[in-house]
């Protein structure tokens, strides 16, 4: 499969000086950083790099992990969690070469001459490879430079099609993000390790987004109080004969409740299905799951159907 990252331009631009700036910037990026790159060995890349890199963001993070089979860039936000994978590294470093050289915002003159009358923004979006009827999620993430200003120079943002969310991220937080997508570890960038399961439940390493268990695991898994939330269907879609599944992904804790930042739409779905789907399971309550006499959080996935009205 053939990955890709797309590059949205507003505003004419010459294509041949588009990619000849990108090779500049990858130059410059790489020549210039001189932190610890992950998986280098002697200032040499190996043949097979895997990483994974966590950015801590203000009220959120931002997640990379590659190894030789798949690459992931998730971020998780006020809203909720959004991810894509690809079969390699490549878009993710060439969405960060793209937006590196974003230029700064310019007023867009009026037709025909005359005051400028707004500013003309650029950004360079991350989305699956193909065309929108055969992609398999409506996730996507766009950077756009919105400030020459260092303290918010770009706006990290991105939707599953139905939510969104927007990070502001100074310029250093962006290069610190630009840099990870290439696997390369600044000072203001951690390291996280996967879950690792030991001989007994006490020796487990827990994820460090939030530890939770996997069902399997559980004596008892979390069990909604009264009954499971019933979504009400969108009054906008009466008559249109729209119906479907909408499956969510995320984690009750211990008190019983969902964590909003964690709910992440699996798939597609039309965006106002989803959302009153993520509307009632806010509003759920849970018996939280058990494990060793005691409550812990749970990762759940549940399938919302919404019928035709």
């Amino acid at each position: 499969m053939r990955h890709t990252s797309e590059v949205t331009k507003w505003g004419s631009r010459c294509l041949l000086c588009l990619v000849l700036g990108i090779l500049v910037a990858g130059s410059a990026i790489r020549g210039t950083l001189t932190a610890q790159a992950v998986g280098q060995t002697g200032g040499t890349k190996a043949a097979v790099r895997s990483w994974r890199l966590r950015l801590q963001l203000d009220s959120g993070e931002v997640r990379i992990a590659v190894s030789d089979e798949l690459a992931t860039l998730a971020v998780t936000a006020p809203s909720g969690s959004f991810q894509l994978a690809f079969d390699d590294s490549d878009p993710l470093a060439q969405w960060a070469l793209a937006a590196a050289i974003l230029p700064v915002p310019a007023l867009e003159p009026r037709p025909g001459g005359g005051t400028p009358r707004q500013f003309r923004f650029q950004s360079a979006r991350l989305v699956q490879p193909g065309d929108t009827a055969t992609r398999s999620t409506d996730t996507e993430f766009s950077l756009t430079r919105v400030s020459a200003d260092t303290a918010d120079a770009y706006m990290l943002s991105g939707t599953n099609g139905a939510w969104t969310f927007a990070f502001p991220l100074s310029r250093a937080r962006a290069d610190d993000l630009f840099a990870a997508l290439e696997g390369v570890q600044m000072p203001g960038v951690a390291r996280f390790d996967p879950p690792q399961r030991g001989r007994t439940p006490a020796e487990d390493t827990p994820d460090v987004s939030g530890a939770y268990v996997e069902a399997d695991r559980l004596d008892r898994g979390a069990q909604f109080l009264n009954r499971s939330p019933r979504p009400t269907y969108p009054e906008e879609l009466y008559d249109t004969g729209i119906k479907g599944t909408v499956r969510l992904l995320y984690v009750v804790d211990t008190t019983g409740t969902v964590r909003p930042q964690s709910i992440r739409l699996i798939g597609r779905a039309h965006p106002l299905l989803a959302l009153s789907a993520r509307a009632a399971l806010l509003k759920a309550s849970f018996r939280p799951a058990e494990l060793g006499g005691r409550f812990v959080a749970q990762l759940v996935t549940q399938d919302f159907v919404f019928t035709a009205q």
